[in-house]
């Protein structure tokens, strides 16, 4: 998968996650304070963008794309709930734009659900999206999005209409899931 780096300066700040975790509204907390970062794009001084969360992090090789890593959570079960709708939009509606299905259905082979989103599941592709993205980066720092404090709220997208709450999704997802094993390594639902 390519990476859009160009304008970033040689090892610059990543924060990734998945998508509605938060990313646009980390970019625009980091922008109010002269931090600049792309949004799913290559910015000054790095980026925020769910595309990366499958690279491959080598911080000490020669020359790392990115000198710091951090990965951007929030409450898995709203996360879920809204990247399902995501998934909805962007794969069954032709004018979210080809490049949303590209990106997704390259992620979801290496995230091993490109056949639940083929057989449209979608919540189930969900919910393994967001367990292999947050299970794979569990060794880097953390940013909670509940802990930030005056993060402004931009992660709402009018391409999409929510079809599930937090509590749909949880009602769902069975008490054996590795969901539930992942969200609790970054503090939810002890």
């Amino acid at each position: 998968m390519n990476v859009r780096h160009s304008p970033m300066l040689s090892g610059g700040l990543l924060i990734t996650g998945c998508p509605r975790s938060g990313t646009l509204s980390a970019q625009k907390f980091y922008e109010k304070r002269n931090v600049l970062l792309g949004h799913e794009t290559a910015g000054e001084m790095g980026t925020v963008d769910y595309r990366n969360a499958y690279m491959d992090f080598d911080l000490n090789g020669e020359n790392p794309p990115f000198t710091l890593v951090n990965v951007l959570v929030r409450d898995p079960l709203s996360t879920v709930a809204s990247l399902e709708s995501l998934l909805v939009s962007a794969t069954t509606k032709p004018n979210i734009g080809s490049d949303t299905d590209a990106d997704i259905r390259s992620l979801a082979k290496q995230g091993d659900w490109l056949d639940s989103l083929d057989k449209k599941v979608y919540l189930d592709s969900a919910v393994k999206w967001w367990t292999s993205v947050y299970d794979r980066l569990q060794f880097l720092p953390v940013l909670r999005v509940e802990d930030w404090p005056n993060l402004p709220h931009e992660h709402e997208h009018t391409h999409s209409r929510k079809t599930l709450t937090a509590n749909d999704v949880r009602r769902r997802i069975p008490a054996g899931h590795q969901f539930w094993s992942v969200a609790r390594i970054y503090g939810y639902y002890r």
